[in-house]
Formats: C-alpha cells, sequence, structure tokens
C-alpha cells in the first residue's frame, strides 16, 4: 500500500519527506568521478554513468561528498561537479558517514542509521567491466 501523499492545503506543495541511502551506485559514481577528474570539476556527460547513476549522483551532496561547479564570476556551470575534500575522505575509508539522509524539500532534513564506511558500501561490488574482465570459459563437457 502506497503511503499518502501530504500536500499543503494552502498552495498544494508536496509536504512529503523522503529517504535517501548511501547505496552502491552513488559510491560507484563518486569512485569514477574522483578517478577521471580528480581534484578538478568535471561534466557529468563525460563520464561512463549507468542511467541510475546519471539521475541520482546529485543527492551524493547530502553527504557533502560532491559540489557543483561555480566559474570565477559566481556563476554556476551547467553540468558540471566536484569532489570535495570529504568525499575523497571517504573514498579512502577514512570517514564514517550515515547511510541514511532524509530531506524535504530539497534540503537535508537529518541523518539517520548507522554510521557507514566506504568500504562497508562497495565490498564486494563488481562493475560491468570487471564482470567482462573475470569472465570464464563455460565447461562445455557433458556432467556424469
Amino acid at each position: 500500500m502506497a503511503k499518502e501523499k501530504k500536500v499543503c492545503p494552502h498552495c498544494g506543495a508536496n509536504m512529503n519527506e523522503h529517504t535517501h541511502s548511501l547505496n552502491i551506485p552513488l559510491c560507484t559514481a563518486l569512485k569514477i568521478l574522483y578517478e577521471h577528474a580528480g581534484d578538478r570539476p568535471v561534466n557529468l556527460k563525460n563520464l561512463k554513468f549507468t542511467r541510475n547513476q546519471i539521475d541520482n549522483f546529485q543527492k551524493l551532496r547530502y553527504w557533502k561528498l560532491v559540489e557543483k561547479h561555480y566559474d570565477q564570476k559566481g556563476k554556476r556551470v551547467g553540468g558540471e561537479w566536484k569532489i570535495t575534500s570529504l568525499g575523497k575522505q571517504f573514498l579512502a575509508d577514512e570517514v564514517d558517514l550515515y547511510k541514511k539522509v532524509i530531506t524535504y524539500r530539497g534540503e537535508i532534513n537529518r541523518y539517520e542509521g548507522k554510521a557507514i564506511k566506504m568500504g562497508h558500501v562497495i565490498e564486494g561490488y563488481k562493475m560491468r567491466e570487471d564482470y567482462a574482465r573475470d569472465a570464464q570459459a563455460h565447461n562445455t563437457e557433458p556432467r556424469n
């Protein structure tokens, strides 16, 4: 059964909180960003993200792992993001972050769940190219 959608009786705006989890696709996207760009800002179009990673990348900002890129005049450079120092520390397994963040209208409301390290999230996860590299020929001999 779906939760009832709460709306403001005056303006009709969405009044629901949303829960986001620090998960494998998000952590893998953070790793790809850093491997591709280091400390430099990069347009997400230039990264080999899955559709899920493209659609959800911005959620990494809720944990302060990435930030939007602005030019010297303070103008937002569309589509460009960069990793934060906290993002680099998380990648290096140096800090713990809460597993879940609760947002309301795109702003952080609170954190919940246990504190985890990057290694707890991504341990054992394989990217598509890892599966291809690790693939072995199937044994076609009949079994007895």
